[in-house]
Parts: C-alpha cells; structure tokens; sequence
C-alpha cells in the first residue's frame, strides 16, 4: 500500500512510459470473462501463487514456453500461464496456437481436444515513433490478444517431453537463511528508508520512507519479505527513480493501478528470490479477490501494462536500470 501523506508482455526494446490507453472492444470483454472465470475456479489470483523464474538474461520470464517456437513467455504471460499450470495439475509448461498445433507435422498430426478451451495471452502492439531528442523508438499503442491451449490439451505424444506435470504439492521452502532476500535490498541503491515501526506496511511518497511491522508479526519470514518488496516495488515510483502517478486513494483508478504494479513487482521478487507466503490472509481472502475481479472486469489491459511496469521496477532495484527516456 502506498500512501499520499504528507499522508502485465514486456520488450526490452519498448519505451513502456509511451503507452496509449487500449481500444475497448469486445474482444477485451471475452478476455476479461476468462480471467475471471479462472480465478473463480481456483479461488485465486494470478499473482498469488509462487512459480520459477529466471532473472539470468535480465529480464522476467518463466518456465513456460511455446513448444513451436522454443521461445519463453514473459512479462504478463509468465504470470497467467504458470498461474493457470499450478492449479491445473495434469498441464505441462508447454504452450501452443490452434494454428500452431496443427503444423507439428514434423511430430505426427496434432490437434486440440475437441471441448478445449484457450488461454488469453498478451502481445504488444508497436509502431516507430520519434522522442523530443530525435531518437527512434518502438512506441507502444496497446496490446492485443490471442489464445494458446496447454499441450496436454491437445492429442500431442507427451512422451516427447522431457518434463514431468508440476507437483503441487511440493511448496516453495522457506529460506533458512535471509541473506538472498536482504540482496534485493542491498542492490537497490538509494532505497528508501526502512523502520520497523507501527501496525501497517506502507510506502509515504512524501517522505520517501517504509514503515513495516516488525518481521516477528508475520506468519513467517517469507510472508515479511513479500510485504516488503511490496512496498520497496511503490517505492519505485518515486520522483526521483521511474516517476510514476502515486496520487494513493484520491484517484480510484491510478490507485489500483499502482497496486497491481506493487503486487506483481512483490511477486516477481519473490520467486527471484525462491520464497512462498501462501498462508497470506489477506491476499487469500474473498474480499481481496473480488476487488480485483471488478477492475480486471472494467479493464483488462491492466495485467499487462502493470506487468510491464513491475518489470521496470524490478530492474531498477536489482540493476539501477532506468529507463525513462
């Protein structure tokens, strides 16, 4: 939560503070009905449980991957796709287009179940444009939507595979050792100013200072350290680092915005840093999740732009990297 005291598929190559508001049409009604749809089958939401991902190129992407192409999904689709794999035990973290699938011919015939239903995932739209100094970038104009279906949901010889359906069953441990979380800290130079003080976690723009409470409040080390990253994900937005809108309650819509880009930041932080606070009971509560089904509802390209936004952050904590042009 961030506070005005005085009190979703990134592209390296994309300048993501361009970004035009997106074309409401009923394709985005039909993306939003199927997110919602899953989040009511499993009683969560995208950001709330951990999966592996890999920082090594610098970049947010998962395990998830397009079997025709061999490439990673990222951003927003890392998020989507393992969160629908966990709750779908028998799903395997290969994905495939309708199109896609019935040109592995190289492989035998294959074809989507007949009663399968697809996936959404994001893709930028991009066109060149021109920045105040004279420099060409890819400027964003919004993202667009197509659907893949998991390979197990196709008559594909799984055989092929060279992996085994994930074991849900198998959590995240808890770090014995905090040293990997205290990194991410360590390496945001400049962070803002952490204390331990009060009831609340929250981020004071104003300030430029964390309140949390003290770690031996919380379930466990891992529920602390999300919180935190939470909170040093707001803190971003900052003036001085990226310059986000941190208007807080005034404005409902830059308000909720900013806290999707806090809870996927808090998110992919956490699964850099291998730690798992399923036990959050906020988070897992009703309350929680229908908030966030009426504003997916009334937008559903906020997934991935604040994916995008998160991944922003999360570069300039772990790398300095600022890219605001």
């Amino acid at each position: 939560m961030s506070s005005t005291v005085n009190n979703v598929e990134s592209n390296d190559h994309i300048n993501s503070d361009h970004i035009d508001s997106p074309i409401k049409d009923n394709r985005y009604n039909t993306l939003s009905a199927k997110i919602i749809e899953i989040i009511e089958s499993s009683n969560s939401l995208p950001w709330s449980r951990p999966w592996t991902i890999d920082y090594s190129r610098g970049s947010i992407s998962g395990t998830e991957s397009n079997l025709s192409t061999g490439k990673f999904y990222s951003g927003v689709n890392t998020i989507i796709l393992g969160w629908i794999r966990q709750v779908t035990p028998s799903y395997r973290p290969y994905w495939i287009g309708y199109n896609q699938c019935k040109s592995l011919i190289k492989e035998g015939n294959c074809s989507v179940n007949k009663g399968s239903k697809g996936y959404p995932i994001f893709y930028p739209k991009l066109y060149k444009d021109i920045d105040t100094n004279g420099n060409e970038y890819m400027k964003l104009s919004g993202f667009g939507v197509s659907y893949v279906f998991n390979i197990a949901q196709t008559n594909y010889n799984l055989d092929l595979l060279d992996v085994k359906p994930v074991d849900t069953t198998e959590e995240v441990k808890t770090p014995s050792t905090i040293i990997e979380c205290e990194d991410v800290i360590n390496r945001y130079k400049n962070h803002p100013i952490i204390s331990e003080v009060g009831n609340e976690a929250v981020y004071y723009p104003s300030l430029d200072c964390i309140h949390m409470p003290n770690r031996t409040q919380f379930k466990s080390l891992s529920c602390y350290y999300k919180t935190l990253y939470h909170e040093l994900t707001h803190s971003t937005g900052h003036q001085s680092r990226l310059n986000r809108p941190l208007k807080g309650h005034s404005d409902k819509l830059s308000y909720s915005n900013e806290e999707l880009i806090a809870e996927f930041g808090s998110c992919f932080l956490s699964s850099i840093t291998k730690i798992n606070c399923e036990d959050d009971d906020i988070r897992n509560s009703a309350g929680y999740i229908a908030s966030w089904k009426k504003y997916i509802k009334a937008d559903p390209m906020c997934l991935p732009k604040a994916a995008g936004a998160a991944e922003k952050a999360v570069k300039f904590m772990l790398n300095g990297i600022n890219e605001v042009s």
